[in-house]
């Protein structure tokens, strides 16, 4: 099992990331070209898109994975699908004219007489591009093929990466770098995975639904959607707050750039999501003590290797800006990046309860997790940026991801099923604990943070190794 996961994590997590991490590798250089203003911008842009794309599949991710998990024998699955790719293509083009609409509202002062350029580069990957992308994606992932999805995201990440660089540092576009190049590698995805699944596989729209079919799909899916919005509540929806209170724009553009590394460790968290998710689905179908124990131990080797390489890596945040941002402004936002990056530190506990759900078709339960937890980011934004700016947006931040991470364990649909204690509230205290550090030693000598940095690397990698052998021998 933990070569599996650990394989195609790599697959997902270190393959498809290269372009992000050579992107992360030239942040010295781009940020010679790009202001605080710029990152405003596009942080504030990012805020308007994201507050639509948790309905972008009308929440019908998580039935596909229950379909195809379910009758992937009989292929029954690939009618199904078809189904839900034909409504999707068609609700696409809804989708996009509505966000056309509020772009249009929202950045036409900012963008001027280039604002249709602006919204085309935007919305018509929605039209074109993403529903092609999240149907291959899905069928290579819940079929233990993560080889193809390396190599998609591997080649689209890098033309994303080129194009990014010569519009940023050899045509000095600023801003407009990041969404030409995000239509260009959705552009690229998309063409990779056209012929594999309409012509190999077979998996294209059709047109044709029962009403039976589409109820059937949207009682599973459409709860979903709350819990979708959950990730804009949390992620992007300070971006609004910070605007409407009048913060400016290069200090929104610091918190932006802060957000990066927060971005960073979400999509490498979202790889090794991933990856265990079938196999979180393949222990919780054995409906056993058997596969909730693999779960378990599987959950706690998971959290101790994210919460230690966070915290190591939250120590060392002001070495990391100066070495990568050459931006003397926004090297000073080092501080919220340490309080945003420990947010997502509780990732793997979030997924032991959030896979439960999805499995057993409670997604009904998921707004009391992901929802609220959104709505405390946004309740403490309101209270306390007016007093406090930016800090009191990664405070809120750090608060609400601790929730969502877990709130779940405390829900009866959870605890009814599952008799493990996976000790939520102790983890609550270590992950206080060593953000409290971090921000202690964040400008302590170097020497002090290398002598932390190697007992909490030596302390995690023994507990980490206890949980491997008892996942071993579990397995015996």
């Amino acid at each position: 099992m933990l070569k599996q996961v650990f394989s195609h994590t790599f697959l997902y997590a270190v393959g498809p990331q290269i372009p992000k991490i050579i992107s992360l590798l030239l942040l010295p250089i781009f940020t010679q070209y790009l202001t605080a203003n710029d990152y405003g911008i596009y942080g504030l842009a990012i805020a308007y898109i994201s507050a639509m794309t948790a309905i972008k599949d009308l929440g019908m991710t998580q039935k596909m994975v229950n379909i195809f998990t379910n009758s992937k024998n009989t292929n029954r699955w690939l009618i199904f699908w078809k189904q839900q790719m034909g409504i999707l293509t068609l609700w696409s083009i809804i989708y996009s004219a509505i966000l056309s609409f509020i772009i249009y509202l929202v950045f036409n002062k900012l963008i001027g007489a280039n604002i249709f350029y602006f919204i085309g580069l935007i919305v018509l990957p929605s039209v074109f591009f993403d529903v092609i992308i999240l149907f291959a994606s899905r069928f290579f992932q819940l079929s233990l093929k993560p080889l193809p999805i390396t190599i998609n995201t591997l080649i689209s990440g890098t033309t994303a990466l080129i194009v990014n660089y010569i519009c940023i540092v050899k045509l000095d576009l600023h801003y407009w770098g990041f969404f030409i190049a995000s239509f260009v590698g959705s552009m690229t995805s998309a063409i990779l995975y056209f012929y594999p699944l309409f012509f190999i596989y077979k998996i294209s729209p059709i047109f044709y639904f029962k009403k039976l079919h589409i109820l059937k799909y949207f009682k599973v899916s459409l709860p979903t959607i709350p819990h979708n919005y959950s990730s804009y509540l949390l992620n992007a929806s300070d971006r609004l707050i910070l605007q409407y209170f009048s913060i400016p724009i290069n200090s929104l553009g610091k918190y932006n750039f802060a957000y990066t590394f927060g971005t960073y460790a979400e999509l490498f968290g979202g790889a090794v999501g991933t990856a265990v998710g079938p196999i979180y689905m393949k222990e919780y179908a054995k409906r056993n003590m058997l596969g909730r124990k693999n779960i378990y131990y599987l959950t706690m080797i998971l959290q101790l290797l994210f919460l230690i390489f966070l915290s190591i890596a939250s120590l060392w945040m002001k070495e990391i800006f100066t070495i990568l941002c050459k931006n003397k402004e926004l090297q000073l936002s080092y501080d919220l990046g340490i309080i945003i990056l420990m947010g997502y530190s509780i990732r793997p506990l979030y997924w032991a309860t959030i896979s439960f759900l999805g499995f057993s078709e409670k997604t009904n339960e998921l707004w009391k997790i992901s929802l609220i937890g959104g709505l405390i980011n946004i309740s403490l934004n309101i209270i306390f940026v007016p007093y406090y700016g930016v800090m009191a947006s990664a405070i809120s931040t750090l608060i609400s991801l601790i929730y969502i991470g877990i709130a779940g364990f405390y829900l009866k649909s959870f605890s009814k099923y599952n008799s493990i204690n996976y000790h939520p509230l102790k983890w609550l205290v270590l992950i206080l604990t060593l953000t409290s550090l971090s921000w202690v030693l964040k400008d302590a000598a170097i020497i002090i943070k290398f002598i932390i940095s190697l007992v909490l690397g030596a302390s995690g990698l023994y507990f980490t190794l206890l949980f491997i052998n008892k996942l071993s021998l579990n397995n015996l």
